[in-house]
């Protein structure tokens, strides 16, 4: 997966299933998720929802494997205090 020059390799392997996967999401900080969101339209990438939190709005996308990837604006109300 690759975003604005970086990127995450998966790599497949073995694994059981379960109820709950070892990875369900990678976030990616972004200066916009609406331009994301309009970004994945025109690409035909399926938004799998948008989150409008107190402090974040967020758009999670389809990636590899299922692996959800949230796109993720911090709001002027941000804090990490």
């Amino acid at each position: 997966v690759e975003v604005g020059g970086a990127h995450v390799e998966f790599h497949r392997d073995e694994v059981a299933d379960t109820e709950r996967p070892l990875l369900n999401h990678i976030a990616v900080l972004v200066d916009s998720a609406d331009d994301v969101i309009a970004d994945a339209g025109d690409l035909g990438i399926e938004v799998e929802s948008v989150v409008d939190a107190a402090n974040t709005y967020a758009a999670f996308l389809w990636g590899p494997e299922r692996v959800r990837i949230e796109y993720v604006e911090h709001k002027p109300t941000f804090s990490l205090t």
